[in-house]
């Protein structure tokens, strides 16, 4: 599992991390593997390749980080690469994606709303809908 997400979402990205560290799931969270020094964007690149799933954090504060542009050029490349398949996983923190987000490409927001999304809006101060969403997620994983 690849954990995409903006720097400014990493108080959400950390607690996603743990709990599915918890769970068991290997997880590349690129605050705590990354290696210092190397460049991000090539770093991203051989992880996105080594995991099966990719969660996108989709908010206002990660769908416009250019680290997460970059990510998602990678998880469609590699989606294509396979034969179409079906790795990435929105997780929805607000109603950005759907309402405001325009990224350098237009069909790049098609081809996520065309996804199924995990919807986690408000899951960082609601511990129940945290849990809720969680499990659905582990069940899409586990799947």
């Amino acid at each position: 599992m690849y954990l995409s997400y903006g720097d400014t979402d990493l108080p959400f990205a950390e607690r996603l991390f743990e709990a599915l560290e918890s769970a068991g799931v290997p997880v590349f969270f690129r605050h705590e593997h990354a290696v210092p020094g190397a460049k991000i964007h090539r770093s991203a690149r051989k992880s996105i390749r080594e995991y099966d799933h990719v969660i996108l954090l989709c908010s206002e504060r990660s769908l416009p980080a250019a680290s997460v542009a970059s990510e998602l050029d990678e998880m469609l490349a590699r989606e294509f690469e396979d034969g179409a398949s079906e790795r990435i996983i929105p997780v929805l923190l607000d109603d950005f994606l759907f309402n405001r987000w325009t990224p350098r490409q237009p069909d790049i927001r098609q081809t996520i709303l065309d996804r199924v999304p995990l919807d986690m809006k408000g899951a960082d101060r609601d511990s129940v809908k945290f849990e809720k969403a969680f499990r659905r997620l582990l069940g899409a994983l586990r799947g």
